[in-house]
């Protein structure tokens, strides 16, 4: 995502979170079905989490640099704020979904790619949301999703 300019960021974003919008009953029922969220709770998580995208998309293009004076005084800091590559983002099981996306619209929004590793309990929100965004223009590969593994459950005798 780096490669693109803010506007082209800031218009995926934007399409993300229009496809959640679109998907929120869907979405709303998936987290239910996954963690026992009450279906008017995970109605409202959906409608919160989808909003990051909207608020980042109108952010990314306001990323701006600084010139500063120096501490010591005499000489100017320019400060530069560009993609440093890729984002581990590590979310929590009790808001799959807007845990996810706000991490992940922050990151995509300075151009960086993102590794998202759900909790073990929750991961198809995940793997939902990130199908969404590859379904909304994402390029393939700038999210990914890893799934945790338990080794205790695989435990042999």
């Amino acid at each position: 995502m780096g490669d693109r300019s803010s506007r082209q960021r800031a218009e995926l974003l934007r399409k993300c979170y229009e496809a959640m919008i679109a998907n929120a009953d869907w979405l709303a029922y998936l987290i239910s079905l996954e963690m026992g969220k009450a279906l008017p709770d995970s109605k409202g998580e959906v409608l919160y989490a989808a909003e990051f995208f909207r608020w980042y998309a109108e952010e990314t293009t306001r990323i701006r640099g600084d010139i500063q004076d120096s501490p010591a005084g005499g000489n100017k800091i320019l400060v530069q704020y560009q993609p440093i590559g890729i984002s581990l983002l590590i979310t929590p099981w009790n808001f799959p979904a807007a845990m996810a996306t706000r991490k992940i619209a922050p990151a995509l929004g300075a151009g960086c790619t993102v590794i998202v590793k759900p909790a073990i309990e929750t991961p198809l929100t995940a793997f939902a949301i990130a199908q969404l965004m590859l379904d909304a223009g994402i390029p393939p590969g700038v999210i990914n999703v890893i799934t945790p593994i338990d080794p205790h459950r695989f435990a042999g005798p």
